[in-house]
């Protein structure tokens, strides 16, 4: 059996066995794409199940908490942000003028620095500190600020601790801050 058989039906034998080889191939693959689809049903259905569960709830959830619908309140909430956004706007355009303000009175005093608290009333306080060339710019400096209508001042925010010296003081300063409408 030395190479008796002719070479095209070598080549025939050799195209057969590689179409069977093909057609096995197909079919094992296209057996295992089957099986993975058909193993991936259950699980689809869980996820499905789960969903709809999920939406019942947030259902349930926002009729509990009346949103449903419900587009007035979202309405009145944004239009609320809105208005506070404009006072918080206005607040801090009042607190610049009253910076601006104390600026213009201070002829020979150096400013070195504002601070605001608010009060747990809602109103602020006005902390000023810096420093006076003289005793005398000092005093005249605390009576302008206490003739101010913005500015609710009183000797007593003035330590006396401040006039020891005679030249280059250091001062700080306490003060209320009125609010617009309440000034006469």
């Amino acid at each position: 059996m030395l190479n008796l058989l002719t070479d095209e039906y070598k080549k025939e034998i050799l195209w057969e066995y590689r179409k069977r080889l093909i057609a096995i191939t197909l079919f094992l693959v296209s057996f295992a794409v089957v099986i993975g689809c058909v193993s991936l049903i259950p699980t689809y259905f869980n996820i499905l199940q789960k969903r709809q569960v999920l939406e019942t709830d947030k259902a349930i959830f926002q009729a509990k908490i009346g949103l449903v619908g419900d587009k007035e309140i979202v309405d009145k909430v944004q239009n609320l942000t809105r208005d506070t956004d404009a006072l918080a706007s206005l607040q801090i355009i009042q607190l610049n003028s009253v910076i601006d303000r104390v600026i213009a009175r201070a002829e020979e005093v150096r400013l070195g620095k504002f601070t605001f608290t608010l009060n747990s009333d809602g109103t602020y306080t006005l902390d000023i500190s810096g420093v006076a060339p003289s005793r005398e710019s000092l005093l005249a400096f605390s009576k302008t600020l206490k003739a101010d209508d913005m500015l609710k001042y009183d000797d007593k925010s003035l330590p006396l601790s401040s006039f020891t010296k005679t030249k280059d003081i250091n001062f700080s300063l306490k003060m209320g801050v009125v609010a617009p409408s309440q000034v006469k």
